[in-house]
């Protein structure tokens, strides 16, 4: 399970004048629902359809996700929905942290920017649960250096076919 991180919670609770007890508060609450992921992401989901993004950026900011790369990645909205900058770039940077290969099979849907995000790993990267990619995405993807899964898509353009021929 994640862990708060004390000197991001209070950096984050500065930045956003919010009270950093409140802040911890709704944190930990959050990561008590994590240890229930599809509660959790019913949550984040619901957040992120209200435009709540405060306590979600908070969350993805403010903990430690080194051993639950999984979890963050399939429950955190960036992967489909058109969220704000600073939350997309707080995902990124969370993922950016977290050092290993990444099994994602439960992924059914993978947005452009979450390609591009997730190609510039270098480690083993398991994406096994997509059916489709767009063309964007498979040109993202192709350009990852590491082992790549995608043994779940059922169709694919001729032109990601031909990115993905460059991996």
């Amino acid at each position: 399970m994640p862990t708060i991180l004390k000197d991001r919670l209070t950096l984050f609770a500065e930045e956003h004048a919010l009270v950093p007890d409140d802040l911890e508060r709704s944190l930990a609450h959050c990561i008590e629902l994590a240890s229930d992921p599809p509660l959790f992401e019913l949550l984040l989901e619901r957040f992120a359809l209200q435009n709540d993004y405060r306590l979600v950026e908070g969350l993805i900011t403010c903990c430690d996700w080194q051993d639950s790369p999984n979890l963050l990645v399939q429950t955190i909205p960036p992967l489909d929905l058109d969220l704000p900058h600073s939350l997309r770039d707080a995902w990124t940077q969370a993922l950016d942290r977290h050092q290993g290969p990444l099994w994602l099979r439960a992924l059914t849907a993978l947005s452009d920017a979450a390609a591009q995000t997730l190609a510039r790993r270098k480690d083993f990267l398991d994406l096994g649960g997509l059916s489709s990619l767009s063309d964007t995405a498979a040109q993202a993807l192709a350009q990852h250096q590491g082992g790549l899964n995608l043994g779940g898509l059922s169709s694919l353009s001729d032109a990601a076919a031909q990115a993905l021929a460059q991996h």
